[in-house]
């Protein structure tokens, strides 16, 4: 049951924190959209902490169901988002991040559905890579908000 609670720190990748962070020496367009891209993620922070914190397999069932709308809501809302030509690169690899999630949290629906821990667990442990990418980019951006933290 460990890794469940790891899962919730994991999946919340998807999900984003909301602490204004902000990098120095950054243009006005590169620190006006890293303020955009912190308020993006506060609300889907808040969105998603909403939802609840899943510990079992039927709650995980439930909470990845009632979640999938709003990642598609949120994949539409970041492509709105005008990043500055220096950050289009970090902006295509967040984008890639949450569409290249969708198809795995189906897969750990199904599993939750089944009760199959081991599967959803491993699903759980695949998503790490593409949490740190997230990590790696929004710090580049300076969008240190939305950082989310294994700890928190």
């Amino acid at each position: 049951m460990r890794l469940l609670a790891l899962a919730a720190a994991v999946v919340a990748l998807v999900g984003f924190a909301g602490v204004v962070g902000g990098a120095s020496k950054q243009t006005a367009a590169e620190a006006r959209y890293a303020l955009e891209i912190e308020a993006w993620c506060a609300r889907w922070w808040a969105e998603y902490a909403a939802l609840g914190q899943p510990e079992t397999m039927p709650e995980w069932s439930s909470w990845l169901a009632r979640s999938a709308p709003l990642v598609t809501e949120q994949e539409r809302e970041f492509a709105q988002l005008e990043p500055p030509a220096s950050y289009r690169g970090a902006a295509a690899r967040l984008q890639a991040h949450i569409s290249g999630e969708k198809p795995i949290t189906r897969e750990m629906l199904a599993a939750a559905r089944r009760g199959d821990e081991e599967t959803f667990e491993r699903l759980v442990v695949s998503l790490e890579p593409s949490g740190r990418e997230w990590n790696d980019a929004m710090r580049r951006i300076g969008a240190s908000g939305c950082v989310a933290d294994a700890a928190s």
